[in-house]
């Protein structure tokens, strides 16, 4: 069982100023069940924007000689607690992939949507994360989930397989499929 809390980051006011104190909680925790459920919760209160509430879980195991594995997560968001400002962003976040290593073939399927609130005027918030690996798309979609101002939400469907030559190295392919919730 493990346990974060994390207070006073040091980060951008989303006015393109760093406040020192900015009043951010960020909470995590996870258990280790079994090797087919390590399953992690987590709040973040955000001083300036909404509050995001999510559980995630993974595993891995083997079938038939297979390894197989997956990642599911889900998160919500809603009113600000801890800040002075009126955001409200009542979205929510969804997160599911499925893996399996087929006689050294690594396969993947993923999907993912970042969703919309009720009024479909602003989509969920990640301004912490790191979307430029795969939401990126030019960073289109990356600085507006950073900065909170995506209207519609994002969709991502995505099939990835890869193979490992010895001595020689790793080859991949990666596709995504990207569209407005």
């Amino acid at each position: 069982i493990g346990f974060t809390l994390i207070s006073s980051v040091f980060a951008p006011n989303f006015g393109g100023e760093y406040k020192k104190d900015q009043g951010d909680v960020i909470l995590s925790g996870s258990y280790d069940a079994h090797e087919l459920a390590n399953v992690s919760g987590y709040a973040i209160m955000l001083e300036n924007n909404s509050d995001t509430y999510g559980i995630n879980s993974q595993g891995n195991t083997n079938v038939s000689g297979y390894d197989v594995g997956y990642y599911a997560e889900f998160a919500v968001q809603g009113d600000n607690t801890l800040g002075d400002t009126d955001v409200v962003n009542d979205s929510t976040y969804l997160n599911i992939e499925a893996n399996a290593d087929v006689k050294g073939v690594s396969l993947a399927l993923g999907y993912e949507v970042f969703g919309q609130d009720d009024d479909a005027t602003k989509g969920f918030a990640a301004p912490y994360s790191s979307t430029h690996g795969k939401n990126g798309n030019i960073d289109v979609f990356a600085a507006q989930i950073a900065a909170g101002t995506l209207t519609a939400g994002l969709t991502d469907i995505s099939f990835s397989a890869g193979y490992d030559v010895e001595n020689i190295g790793s080859f991949s392919a990666v596709f995504h499929s990207f569209s407005a919730a």
